[in-house]
C-alpha cells in the first residue's frame, strides 16, 4: 500500500482551471502561428518553429498531466485538492518549461503579448 505523504500543497478548483486554461491558450497560440508559417502568411526562422512547436506540446503535455492527476482526487472540506510533493514537482516543471519556451519565442520576436 502507497504511504501517503505529510507534505503536499493545496490546490483551489480555480487554479487547476487557470492552469489548464493557460496551457489552451498557448496551444491556440501556437496552432496559430504554425498556419500563418505554412500557409506563407509569415516566414519564421527554424529556430522560432521549434520553440512554437515547444510551446504547443509542452502545453498539451501540462493540459493532459492535469488531466491526468485532478480528476480521480476529491475536493477536501476546503474546497481544495491535495497534491503531493511529487505532483507538484511536476506542475512546477510543466510551468517552467512554458516560461523558457515563452522567452525562447521572445528572443525569436514573437511575443504572446503582440500576438
Amino acid at each position: 500500500m502507497k504511504k501517503k505523504s505529510k507534505f503536499g500543497v493545496k490546490l483551489s478548483e480555480k487554479e487547476i482551471k487557470e492552469f489548464d486554461a493557460l496551457a489552451n491558450k498557448n496551444m491556440i497560440f501556437s496552432k496559430s502561428l504554425l498556419f500563418d508559417h505554412f500557409a506563407g502568411q509569415t516566414n519564421f526562422s527554424e529556430e522560432a518553429l521549434f520553440q512554437i512547436t515547444r510551446l504547443y506540446s509542452n502545453s498539451h503535455l501540462f493540459r493532459d498531466y492535469l488531466n491526468r492527476i485532478i480528476p480521480p482526487k476529491e475536493l477536501d472540506v476546503e474546497g481544495l485538492y491535495s497534491l503531493d510533493p511529487s505532483e507538484i514537482q511536476s506542475i512546477s516543471k510543466c510551468v517552467i518549461a512554458l516560461i523558457e519556451a515563452k522567452q525562447e519565442l521572445q528572443a525569436c520576436g514573437i511575443s504572446l503579448v503582440v500576438q
